[in-house]
């Protein structure tokens, strides 16, 4: 692959290593918009702030536990090769 502007030449393994860590902030992104939506509700008071950021912090703890990190990023992390999942 060659990009239009420069001679640099992006081979395919670093096009998946980009495209594996598209998908982790997808995921981690999805699941902070979920409580930055909660937040800016009308209905939200500053009681419920604390709350709505433990449970974030909960659900990412969660999901650095369980090495839950979203189908796609699953999938592309499983086809690299091994050498190149010991690096990521």
């Amino acid at each position: 692959m060659r990009l239009a502007s420069s001679d640099a030449v992006i081979d395919e393994d670093e096009v998946d290593v980009v495209e594996l860590y598209l998908f982790f902030a997808q995921n981690i992104l999805a699941t902070v918009e979920k409580s930055l939506l909660l937040l800016e509700k009308d209905s939200t008071s500053i009681i419920d702030v604390p709350n709505i950021v433990n449970q974030l912090f909960q659900n990412l703890n969660s999901r650095i536990q369980q090495k839950f990190f979203g189908a796609e990023a699953t999938l592309k992390m499983n086809s690299l090769e091994a050498d190149k999942r010991q690096v990521i």
